[in-house]
Order: C-alpha cells, then structure tokens, then sequence
C-alpha cells in the first residue's frame, strides 16, 4: 500500500495531454486476413472514463484510482491486477470495451470512495 504523500505526488502530478495532442499511431495485424490497422488513443476517453491517465512515456493508460488506492497486487476476489494498474493499457482496438469492464472490477470499486475521500482532503 502507498504511503499518503506518494498518493498526493501520484494524484498530483499527473501529465494531461492538451485538447490538441496527436496521440500516438499503434499498428496492429488482425485476423485471417492480417489486416493491419493504425489506431490510436482518443482524447475523449480521457473525458468519459475521468479515471483514465494517459501516459506519453508509455503511449499507454492506467487507473489514476486503481494506482493510488489498491492495497495488494493480488487484487480482489482472485481478480489480478494487470493492465491499468501494474502495467499499461494499449489495445485500442477494444478499448471501450475493456475500459467498461475495468469499472466492474472489485479492486477498481474500492477504490472510488478513497479517490473521493481523498478529494475531498485536498480541497479542506
């Protein structure tokens, strides 16, 4: 688990792309017939999804939340930590998808009322 100030250095110090940023092109080959495909992060997942944070070093995103809060990386309920969490998330062909089921995930539930704690910490 995080120490409080390395939480604070976490929430506060994360880099947000301007409006404007060109992201990054990923190629990816799919399927049988090895259609390639050059995708790229949206800037209005960062909006939708308020507890992504996209990382440029990387070209990857994490849970903001999930990062800062989650107290073991064994996770919840056998639900391992990986990607948005240990390790970044890049596959933006099934983005949306996998941003929706990050939200169901236990360890990313508990994590929500800490983040709000901890605003509201931060603005007393």
């Amino acid at each position: 688990m995080l120490k409080q100030s390395e939480v604070e250095e976490i929430l506060s110090k994360i880099w947000v792309p301007d409006i404007n940023y060109n992201f990054p092109i990923k190629i990816s080959v799919v399927g049988k017939q090895q259609k390639v495909l050059k995708l790229k992060f949206q800037y209005r997942w960062l909006i939708n999804f308020p507890w992504l944070a996209y990382s440029e070093v990387n070209n990857g995103v994490y849970c903001k939340y999930c990062v800062a809060f989650t107290k073991n990386e064994a996770g919840v309920n056998n639900q391992k930590l990986g990607a948005f969490v240990l390790k970044k998330y890049d596959d933006w062909k099934h983005a949306l998808e996998n941003f929706k089921n990050h939200l169901n995930l236990e360890y990313h539930k508990k994590s929500l009322p800490l983040m709000k704690g901890h605003s509201q910490l931060s603005r007393e």
